[in-house]
C-alpha cells in the first residue's frame, strides 16, 4: 500500500529517467491521464487498489498546485467528487511536501 508517508519517503529515492521515485509516480500518473482516452480505467487498475485515501489526496493535491489541467478528471476519478472540504483537506505536513512544478 502506497501511503502519503511512502509518497514523501520516495522523494529520496532515485529514479534514473526522472530524478524521484515521487516524481515518477506523478509522471506516470500523467500520462495515464492524458495519453489515450479512457484514463479511469487505466488509473484504477494500476494505482486504485495501491494507493491509500491520503496518498490520493496528496497527489491531486500536488496537480492542483501546478495547475494542470486534468486535475479535476483526477479528482473525479479518485472518487473525492461527493466528498465535504473536510474530507479532501490535506494535512499541513504533507501539503508542505508538494512541489512547485514537476
Amino acid at each position: 500500500m502506497i501511503t502519503a508517508d511512502v509518497l514523501v519517503q520516495s522523494k529520496s529515492e532515485s529514479h534514473d529517467m526522472f530524478g524521484d521515485g515521487y516524481r515518477y509516480i506523478l509522471a506516470d500518473i500523467e500520462n495515464l491521464l492524458v495519453g489515450k482516452s479512457g484514463p479511469e480505467g487505466r488509473i484504477k487498475s494500476r494505482y486504485g487498489k495501491e494507493l491509500d485515501h491520503k496518498a490520493k489526496l496528496m497527489i491531486v493535491h500536488q496537480f492542483a498546485k501546478v495547475g494542470h489541467p486534468e486535475t479535476n478528471n483526477l479528482y473525479e476519478i479518485f472518487g473525492f467528487g461527493n466528498l465535504t472540504e473536510e474530507e479532501t483537506f490535506l494535512e499541513d505536513k504533507y501539503a508542505n511536501e508538494l512541489l512547485d512544478s514537476f
